[in-house]
């Protein structure tokens, strides 16, 4: 090559460092989206299952609480209240339990056994409510106390279990999409530092 005139030079340079500079324009463009699909995957599954996760558990909190008011208020308007919190709270688990379903397969069984026993806790639901509508509220705590109650046990152990097994696979599909970008960086800031050095020993050679 020392015998190639200067246009040679100049044009073999040229198209030399063109190619390179696509090729790392290309790796670093490889790398930002790899970096926004390993995100956009953990925010659509990850980020979401976590959330309705912790509804569930927030929700049949507020389905127990709310029954449990409706049983103790004083006045007939809490009874309503307290009553339709606790039916809204049951619609929101099954509708949580539903997207659930779709994102985390892993988690069926759970989640299966949990629709299981908010559906054996709904005729008991049910009939705390009439008793209440009956002014028999001692009869309707007692119902509450020896029936219900050890249902939402089950179904709080069951809730709990979900959430770690949904937050566990959440944090380590974190961790991976932080190693995939911090690769992706590297990566990105290899090719540039091999496009420059080779740009620097192509103008050394001309000169």
């Amino acid at each position: 090559m020392k015998n190639f005139s200067v246009s040679k030079k100049l044009f073999f340079t040229f198209t030399t460092i063109t190619a390179i500079f696509i090729i790392a324009v290309s790796m670093g463009l490889f790398s930002i989206f790899s970096i926004m699909q390993n995100f956009t995957a953990f925010h659509d599954t990850s980020y979401v299952s976590v959330k309705q996760a912790i509804g569930i558990r927030r929700d049949l909190h507020e389905l127990e609480k709310g029954l449990l008011l409706a049983i103790t208020s004083d006045t007939s308007s809490d009874e309503q209240k307290y009553e339709q919190t606790a039916n809204d709270a049951a619609t929101q688990v099954g509708e949580e339990i539903a997207v659930l379903d779709t994102l985390v397969p892993e988690n069926a069984e759970q989640l299966d056994a949990l629709h299981q026993k908010i559906e054996q806790g709904a005729p008991v639901r049910q009939q705390i409510l009439d008793l209440m509508k009956n002014n028999k509220k001692d009869e309707a705590l007692k119902v509450y106390r020896e029936q219900y109650a050890p249902l939402a046990q089950e179904m709080r152990d069951l809730s709990s279990a979900i959430e770690s097994d949904v937050s566990s696979r959440a944090d380590a599909a974190y961790s991976a999409s932080l190693t995939a970008s911090t690769i992706g960086f590297i990566v990105a800031v290899a090719a540039s530092a091999v496009a420059l050095a080779v740009t620097i020993l192509l103008c050394i050679y001309i000169v």
